[in-house]
């Protein structure tokens, strides 16, 4: 009778030492575990999580603005029994809303010396600069331009972080607009959507 209950014994003993340390082997990968993230503030989002060995989620995953706390959901691959949970704040989310006074603050060198027109689209702001020297009038844009914080990012495609460029360059530049064309040009673009911006 003892040696029918040893074997019993002996198997969930080791059914415990395997599940124990498989909690800890999934324990320690979701430590390691990493989410990196960027988007559009409130638009789109992008992530990836690099998990080894889990099967991992966030929650929620779209319409994320910078402030909101996502959850980080992971379980093990293997049995799915093991389950982990982290929360994250998401923070360094480009904005794309030209007439807040952040972005004023970061353009404010492109249009000291001119009239700007802003507007936005789903390629970032388009920032076009009126400068009148003399009765002679020029026009610079700058296109797909997004900010953080801190920092002005022209950028060709939201996707591609290796496309994301801190130095701001002029898309098109026009000179000698002529005082009785400016009317007619600017109208352009004020159909178009542009509207005025200023400090």
């Amino acid at each position: 009778m003892k040696r029918i209950l040893i074997i019993p014994i002996i198997v969930l003993c080791g059914v415990l030492i395997l599940a124990v340390l498989s909690f800890y082997d999934a324990n320690n990968k979701f430590d390691q575990t990493n989410l990196s993230y960027y988007g559009i503030n409130g638009k789109e989002f992008y992530h990836k999580i690099n998990a080894t060995g889990l099967d991992c989620k966030i929650e929620p995953n779209n319409n994320l603005k910078n402030g909101d706390v996502v959850s980080l959901d992971c379980c093990d691959n293997l049995t799915g029994l093991f389950r982990f949970s982290r929360d994250f704040t998401i923070e360094g989310l480009f904005s794309d809303e030209f007439d807040s006074s952040e972005f004023l603050r970061l353009i404010s060198s492109k249009i000291s010396n001119g009239t700007a027109y802003a507007k936005t689209d789903d390629r970032g702001i388009h920032l076009l600069v009126l400068s009148n020297d003399n009765s002679n009038y020029s026009s610079t844009i700058y296109d797909n331009l997004y900010f953080t914080d801190d920092m002005l990012y022209q950028v060709s495609d939201i996707g591609d972080r290796s496309s994301y460029s801190t130095t701001i360059v002029p898309t098109v530049i026009l000179s000698d607009i002529r005082q009785e064309h400016l009317e007619d040009y600017l109208k352009i673009y004020l159909d178009d959507g542009y509207e005025k911006i200023g400090l």
